[in-house]
């Protein structure tokens, strides 16, 4: 379906191109904790969701172009991808405010920048990585829902239970029944239309006088 497919598109797109930043914040955020050996937990989860993100959504786009029945497009194989990266997601944007909230106990960054210009800078850049990986996984969570939705309606309405197994582009929308016919169209016996049987009427018949 056309918009299911742009729809996909958009996604995708848009999530490849949140997971550069964060990639790279939380890149920058490593390299100083790791020369304190202290690397943080919302630091490895940032890095493995972007970098997940980077791998497998560019290699799907790359192979719907290429390979129309792969079976790693199908819909139940491409929602459960797609539920694990938002999983990344939402475990990387919890530890990443859970740091926030424990390095600025209620203050702003700018407030912190009172005591280092480094540390405000630092401070801005776990600020952005948060609201970076928040959007993502709302994204993807809006693709799953509307995925699945799409393809349990066409299950349930239309008794396709082969959905599942067909790519994003393959599926057909769920047909809807006529709900208007052309009389014309219809004929005695038809569905709907009733037999009606009609007799030729007999003429009447008059005993006429005779004459005597």
């Amino acid at each position: 379906m056309a918009f299911l497919k742009t729809y996909r598109l958009i996604i995708f797109s848009i999530c490849i191109i949140l997971s550069i930043p964060v990639l790279g914040l939380t890149s920058d955020l490593t390299h100083l904790t790791a020369e304190v050996n202290v690397v943080q937990g919302f630091e490895v989860t940032g890095l493995l969701a972007s970098i997940v993100t980077l791998l497998l959504f560019p290699l799907l786009l790359v192979v719907s172009a290429t390979r129309k029945n792969a079976f790693v497009l199908y819909i139940v194989y491409e929602l459960g991808i797609v539920a694990v990266l938002w999983i990344l997601w939402v475990v990387a944007a919890g530890l990443t405010i859970k740091k926030k909230n424990q390095l600025l106990g209620g203050f702003t960054c700018s407030a912190l920048g009172e005591f280092s210009s480094e540390v405000e800078q630092k401070c801005n850049e776990l600020v952005a990585t948060e609201g970076i990986e928040i959007v993502t996984f709302v994204l993807l969570l809006k693709y799953m829902l509307v995925l699945f939705v799409y393809a349990l309606v066409i299950h349930l309405r239309d008794g396709n239970s082969q959905v599942w197994f067909q790519t994003v582009e393959d599926i057909q929308g769920p047909e809807f029944p006529a709900l208007t016919h052309k009389t014309g169209d219809l004929e005695p016996g038809a569905a709907g239309v009733p037999m009606t049987n009609y007799s030729t009427p007999v003429p009447a018949t008059y005993n006429t006088p005779t004459m005597q």
